[in-house]
């Protein structure tokens, strides 16, 4: 009975034996509406809020601590991991800020394979009027070796989508 007893306890502790790292956020631009202090994403003019339906990626960074420059296509490059894509006027948290241009706040959560000590993500948006893009600045996930942790909040500080985006 021990023995099994002992075997159960190593089941459950195995992701932290293998260095899986558990995370889970709420963040984005939700211009201080509910309290944790973000502001709003711009297009390349910094006065106009991005429209609707531009592409808000949340992006690890990787075991550098780094934000990379995106690849031609968009896509993430070195080390860096989208863990998920959504778009201006989403809310999967508080479903106050569907349809706001420039606003956004979703929650997301997951595990990575990956032996780090905190999960430091960064949120790169895309405007579909210029085809510009910005990263916001990094802020850091709540996480678990050994179960999802409960969300931590977190407000991004208002940035610019006024990086022209390299076509090689």
């Amino acid at each position: 009975m021990k023995l099994l007893l002992i075997i159960f306890v190593m089941f459950l502790l195995s992701p932290s034996l293998y260095g899986d790292v558990y995370y889970s956020v709420n963040a984005g631009c939700e211009d201080n509406k509910v309290g944790v202090e973000g502001g709003r994403v711009f297009e390349k003019d910094g006065k106009t809020p991005l429209s609707l339906n531009s592409i808000v990626q949340y992006i690890y960074v990787g075991p550098d601590g780094k934000i990379n420059f995106p690849t031609n296509g968009g896509d993430v490059s070195e080390d860096d991991i989208i863990l998920k894509t959504f778009k201006v006027g989403s809310d999967s948290v508080w479903l106050i800020f569907k349809d706001k241009p420039g606003l956004f706040y979703n929650g997301l959560s997951g595990a990575l394979k990956n032996n780090v000590q905190q999960v430091k993500l960064y949120i790169r948006a895309w405007s579909n009027k210029t085809g510009f893009y910005g990263d916001s600045e990094v802020f850091t996930a709540e996480s678990s070796r050994v179960l999802v942790p409960a969300p931590n909040d977190i407000g991004i500080s208002s940035f610019i989508t006024s990086i022209e985006a390299k076509n090689d």
